[in-house]
This record gives C-alpha cells, sequence and structure tokens, in this order.
C-alpha cells in the first residue's frame, strides 16, 4: 500500500527497491493464505460482539475487508515474479491479477463489480452521517432511501442486491484461501478458531449434515453423527423457541 506522498522520488524508489525483496520474498516461512485467512477469522469472530453485524459491509463475510485480502494476497504470491501485479490500488490490481492468470475474468468482473457497489454504498452512509460508517441502515425509511439513491427500487431490493455481492465473494475467497491445502491445514484451522466463530460453526454444521446423509443413504450412520445432529436439531428448536416467544 506504501506509496510517494513527498519528497524525493529518487529516495523513495530506491527505499521501495530495498525493501521489495521482503515484501515479496522467494519463500514464505508463514504461508499468506493461512495467515490472512486467520485474521480474518479473528475480525469476523469480532463483529459478532457488535450489534451491527449483520449489516457491515466492510468486514463481514464476502465485504470490502474480503475483496482487499484476496487482492493482496494474490499480489504477495504473485509479486515477485510479476512485479505488474504490484499495487496499491485495489480495482487496479484486480485488472492486473487477472491479466496474469491469477483471476480469472468472471472473477475479476465480480470483484470489481462488488467493491465499486460496497464503496459507493459505503459513500453513501457517510454522507448521511457525517462519520465513518459501514452498516447499512435498520430503519425502513432509511434504507429505502439508500436504495432509491443506488438506483434499486426498495429495501428488499437493496438487501438481495448486497446478499448476492456479498456470496460471489466470499466464493471467491474460499477458492483462494482453501485452495489446494493439505487436510491437516485445511482443517487446522478450526481447533484455533475462538468461540462463536460464524464459519467455524457454518462448517461443522455442513460437514456433520453431509456424513449424517450419506450415512443416512446406507443406513450406517455412526452413533457420533447420530448425536450430533440429534444435538444441532435440539439447537435449533431451542432458538426457534426463542424467536417466537420474542415475537
Amino acid at each position: 500500500k506504501a506509496r510517494l506522498a513527498a519528497g524525493s522520488a529518487k529516495v523513495w524508489a530506491r527505499f521501495r527497491d530495498l525493501v521489495a525483496p521482503f515484501v515479496y520474498p522467494a519463500h514464505f516461512q508463514v504461508s499468506p493464505q493461512e495467515e490472512i485467512r486467520r485474521i480474518k477469522e479473528r475480525i469476523e469472530s469480532q463483529i459478532l460482539e457488535q450489534p451491527s453485524r449483520d449489516n457491515n459491509i466492510k468486514l463481514r463475510a464476502g465485504g470490502i475487508r474480503d475483496i482487499e485480502f484476496i487482492v493482496q494476497c494474490l499480489q504477495l504470491l504473485r509479486g515477485r515474479v510479476e512485479p505488474k501485479v504490484r499495487g496499491h490500488n485495489t480495482l487496479k490490481a484486480i485488472g492486473q491479477l487477472a491479466r496474469a492468470g491469477a483471476l480469472s475474468a468472471e472473477e475479476a468482473t465480480q470483484l470489481r463489480e462488488a467493491y465499486c457497489f460496497f464503496r459507493r454504498v459505503e459513500n453513501l452512509l457517510q454522507i448521511e452521517e457525517g462519520r465513518s460508517v459501514y452498516a447499512l441502515p435498520e430503519d425502513p425509511v432509511a434504507a429505502r432511501g439508500l436504495a432509491w439513491s443506488l438506483g434499486l427500487g426498495d429495501g428488499p431490493a437493496l438487501e438481495r442486491a448486497v446478499e448476492g455481492y456479498l456470496e460471489r465473494v466470499r466464493r471467491i475467497f474460499e477458492s483462494v484461501f482453501n485452495a489446494d491445502l493439505p487436510t491437516a491445514e485445511q482443517w487446522g484451522w478450526l481447533l484455533e478458531a475462538e468461540p462463536g466463530n460464524t464459519r467455524a460453526r457454518q462448517v461443522l454444521v455442513h460437514e456433520l449434515t453431509h456424513s449424517f446423509i450419506a450415512a443416512k443413504a446406507h443406513d450406517n450412520a455412526p452413533d457420533w453423527i447420530q448425536e450430533g445432529m440429534a444435538q444441532l436439531m435440539e439447537g435449533r428448536g431451542r432458538r426457534a423457541d426463542r424467536a417466537a416467544l420474542a415475537r
């Protein structure tokens, strides 16, 4: 992200060339994918404690931060042998990474569209609030006003658009940070996940459900899978009861 702001361009160029081998080393002691994935897991765990956790377009899964992490990780991996992918501008970097083959044309388009959309939403929110804010409005009237400013019909249309962008970005994020990992590395992060980690819970539910269905198809579901499914359904039942009481 560093760039010349003032002073001697020659001194800056010397400094940039001096630090380049450290920013883009030939070998990484820790995989950028693994390190960035852990950072993102911590961020997602922390926003669970925030009242606006489900509306944060910057920090939630598939948001602005995911796009930036995708770009920066691929820049780190490709930057040493392909200097053209280096750069501090996210939109330009997406195009450079696509031309270098690090992103498909479809992935680059989806990331670019999502980034522009989220930044437009961010700008409108901050103009309205007069401060740094990334949470979508919960008030229906405010949501409708934001939707109109974006050329969308109403609040539900805004919600559908946001969810669509989040889903597409997160799919690319998962392909970058979980692709071609050894089994131990791919699942080892679960042991380090903090309590309440959203992704850990989603992965465990998905894997448990998949295992249960596959085993049931052959009528040989192990006891541990059946017990896990029973606990899962019991937990969901309690949450549904609480939701009904709240209504």
